[in-house]
């Protein structure tokens, strides 16, 4: 299986994921001086993820992927060709100094 033609897929498993780990996802027209596509927010507690409704498949996917990757996801079903790249996303990007924010390395 090819992963460009099961982005849609994806897309859609990564938006069932996000909501059972409480993330709250919002489609919009995103106007910003900076290029970004998406950005994670934390709300009063709650956290919701902002993509560009103007993204291409592949950049909604990996907004999503990296976003999700991010949070401890173990008391989930997740299938494990996506917590593999769940996984795999999450080590690249604590490689890169990123984490969520508020947290500590030894909370993630």
């Amino acid at each position: 299986m090819k992963i460009k033609s099961s982005i849609p897929s994806f897309i859609q498993e990564l938006e069932t994921i996000s909501q059972n780990l409480g993330i709250s996802l919002a489609y919009e027209k995103i106007q910003s001086h900076h290029p970004r596509k998406g950005a994670l927010y934390r709300i009063r507690g709650n956290w919701k993820l902002i993509i560009d409704r103007n993204t291409s498949p592949d950049e909604k996917f990996n907004i999503l992927l990296d976003n999700i990757s991010l949070f401890e996801n173990d008391h989930i079903f997740i299938t494990p060709r996506m917590r593999d790249m769940l996984i795999k996303r999450r080590s690249e990007l604590l490689n890169r100094g990123k984490k969520l924010p508020g947290l500590d390395v030894n909370e993630q």
